[in-house]
């Protein structure tokens, strides 16, 4: 069965195209992978990686919707991922299957957006949506109680690459800290930033990705001065090395689809602390490795009590080691082929 996932890029500063490159990468049985992407970022290293591993990857942009009609043609079923993937194989495709990947996005802040996206996503075979969460938002947003072709597959996470990497390089000197996400609004950076204002000077924050607002946030750590206990590694390549070095694993954005680099935390053996936000707040199994988004002072207060409370520590690795079996790249990707074998 051949299946082309479409997207806008294949950067390494978002989960979405991480996903997809996972996906790709996994060499199902019966499946014939491809991807094409509508543009082509600076730093977009997933395309060549793939293209070593004999997966073929196409650039056609998203104007061009005659090249887009022929080549879905030469697939069993096209499978779109975010915006503007979500019209043009909407529009285009004959067999295919959305993801919803996020409880929210800016279109939902038009007026009329609705209107044009509820026959949109009527269009699809199959929409899956990331987390049960996901989908109440979206039939929320087209105001209706139930759409037919609407379903839940979780994400997952490639956990033997984090099992298998050593866990012995981390440095008891300091207390790393590690979130990873885009520089970006929605990932709210800021207040992991503040928390360690709060924090002794052993506490060091590791921050990985690239985006639009890492000026901002330079000039807030040196306005806090905080400046040599905030590391920018920008974009990480090897994420199971990177956090195998950490202590804590925190993730403080305003909203998530699915927190899939919350999970790799997880995966990653680290206790997990997440904003109490829908696509992250069900991650963690309780309220416990939870914190009132935004709320900096209780983030901090969380982060000493990993220090110095081993039991509480205790509990949040226990859940986290729940939370990255669920959500496995084999369960998620045997999830999928069942999709697919239907609508074929």
């Amino acid at each position: 069965m051949k299946i082309l996932h479409v997207l806008r890029d294949l950067s390494r500063n978002g989960g979405v195209q991480r996903l997809v490159f996972d996906m790709a990468n996994s060499k199902q049985a019966g499946l014939e992978i491809s991807v094409l992407i509508t543009n082509r970022e600076s730093g977009a290293e997933y395309i060549d990686e793939l293209r070593k591993n004999g997966v073929i990857v196409h650039l056609i942009p998203r104007w061009n919707l005659l090249a887009h009609f022929f080549l879905y043609r030469q697939f069993d079923i096209v499978h779109a991922h975010l915006f503007p993937a979500l019209y043009l194989v909407g529009l285009l495709a004959n067999k295919k299957v959305y993801t919803e990947h996020n409880t929210n996005n800016n279109r939902r802040n038009i007026p009329l957006a609705r209107f044009i996206e509820y026959f949109i996503y009527k269009r699809f075979d199959s929409i899956t949506c990331i987390t049960p969460e996901v989908k109440s938002s979206l039939l929320k947003f087209l105001k209706v109680e139930e759409l037919s072709n609407t379903s839940v597959i979780y994400n997952g996470v490639d956990t033997a690459a984090f099992i298998n990497e050593n866990k012995n390089t981390r440095n008891d000197r300091y207390c790393n800290i590690a979130m990873i996400g885009s520089l970006t609004p929605k990932k709210d950076q800021e207040t992991i930033i503040k928390a360690l204002t709060c924090l002794g000077d052993d506490c060091v924050l590791h921050l990985a990705g690239n985006g639009e607002r890492k000026e901002e946030l330079i000039n807030l750590v040196s306005k806090l001065d905080v400046t040599n206990r905030v590391v920018f590694h920008g974009l990480i390549k090897d994420i199971p090395s990177f956090l195998s070095r950490m202590d804590i694993y925190v993730q403080s954005s305003k909203f998530e689809g699915f927190g899939l680099a919350a999970v790799e935390g997880m995966a990653a053996n680290l206790p997990v602390l997440c904003s109490d936000v829908p696509g992250l707040a069900e991650l963690t199994g309780s309220k416990d490795g939870l914190f009132t988004q935004g709320d900096y002072q209780q983030l901090a207060d969380c982060i000493e009590r990993v220090n110095r409370d081993v039991g509480y520590k205790d509990l949040l690795l226990d859940m986290g080691r729940i939370t990255s079996e669920k959500y496995s790249l084999v369960a998620m990707n045997e999830n999928l082929y069942r999709l697919y074998e239907d609508l074929n």
